[in-house]
């Protein structure tokens, strides 16, 4: 912002940074949208928002490149993989056992209850 004022004039820089959940719930690339509204449709979008903000807070750009890449390694002369279905599938399994794997305990951490208090942060 500019601001001028009788003893000068004065710049300062704003930012305005997101929640993971408002990412998400803003997101327009075509793999956060495939994903983000098929699980809307079968989870609601709480539940969707707290799960995708939790495993992936910066959205699936870097999962889906990471499984292309490991099925080109497999098998470099095959077709490009779905792997956006591959991701909506692993998500509602996810969504399905109540759990999801993050973090290095190897426990299952449970998925934020939106009922509960803890939902969403979204802002």
């Amino acid at each position: 912002a500019l601001f001028r004022t009788a003893q000068g004039t004065s710049q300062q820089i704003l930012t305005n940074t997101l929640s993971p959940a408002l990412l998400w719930a803003f997101s327009t690339t075509a793999e956060d949208m495939a994903v983000r509204d098929a699980l809307y449709a079968s989870h609601g979008v709480e539940r969707t928002l707290a799960i995708l903000s939790a495993l992936h807070p910066g959205g699936l750009k870097s999962e889906a490149e990471r499984r292309k890449n490991l099925r080109r390694f497999d098998d470099p002369y095959a077709k490009s993989p779905d792997v956006v279905s591959e991701i909506i599938d692993h998500l509602r399994s996810l969504l399905d056992a109540g759990g999801a794997q993050k973090g290095t305990s190897g426990e299952p951490d449970p998925v934020p209850d939106p009922d509960s208090d803890q939902g969403p942060d979204l802002g």
